[in-house]
């Protein structure tokens, strides 16, 4: 399968990992700031609902520490992309 080019507002720059999920290196177009995103694709089966479920959670945990502590990975956003 071919690395998409652009996701929303974020341009590919690479991939950098790939197991439940996959990682890329990106630029921000908006806030043109570089990033990784995560990506969990979902095939309506238990175990993509669970993996989607775990990173929505370690994502906004994540988020809260960061407020707590700014050395904490700074989560910009993270949600749905197309339903």
């Amino acid at each position: 399968m071919t690395a998409p080019t652009h996701i929303g507002r974020y341009e590919i720059v690479r991939p950098l990992g790939k197991s439940m999920t996959e990682v890329y290196l990106a630029v921000d177009t908006v806030e043109n700031r570089p990033v990784v995103l995560k990506l969990v694709k979902t095939d309506g089966d238990r175990v993509s609902q669970l993996v989607l479920e775990a990173e929505r959670r370690g994502a906004a945990i994540q988020a809260e520490l960061h407020a707590i502590d700014p050395r904490m990975i700074e989560i910009y956003e993270y949600g749905d992309l197309e339903g």
